[in-house]
C-alpha cells in the first residue's frame, strides 16, 4: 500500500495525453498518447525515489520522474510527472 506520506499521490491524473491511476494499494496504470503511438505502463510501485516513485517487477521496471508532487491549485489538485503538468479527477463522493 501507499505509505501514509503517500496517500496525496492516489487517484486518476490526467490532461490531454496522460492517464496516471495510482491506487491506495500501490497498483498504477499510466497511458501516455505521442503522436500515432503510445505508451502504457502497468504494475506495483516498487520503490521511491525523492518524490518520484518506481513501477513493475523484477526487471521490468519504469521510473516516474515527480518534479512537483501532488499539491492543491485553485480548488483542484496538480501534479508533474515526466514533465507532464496532470489535474487529479474528483473522487466519487
Amino acid at each position: 500500500p501507499l505509505p501514509p506520506e503517500r496517500a496525496d499521490y492516489a487517484g486518476t491524473w490526467t490532461n490531454e495525453r496522460v492517464s496516471l491511476t495510482i491506487q491506495a494499494d500501490g497498483q498504477v496504470r499510466y497511458d501516455r498518447k505521442e503522436g500515432e503511438g503510445q505508451a502504457h505502463v502497468e504494475g506495483p510501485i516498487a520503490g521511491w525515489k525523492g518524490d518520484g516513485f518506481v513501477v513493475g517487477v523484477m526487471t521490468m521496471k519504469t521510473s516516474f520522474e515527480v518534479t512537483q508532487a501532488p499539491h492543491p491549485v485553485g480548488g483542484a489538485w496538480t501534479m508533474t510527472v515526466n514533465g507532464d503538468t496532470l489535474m487529479r479527477t474528483p473522487m466519487p463522493q
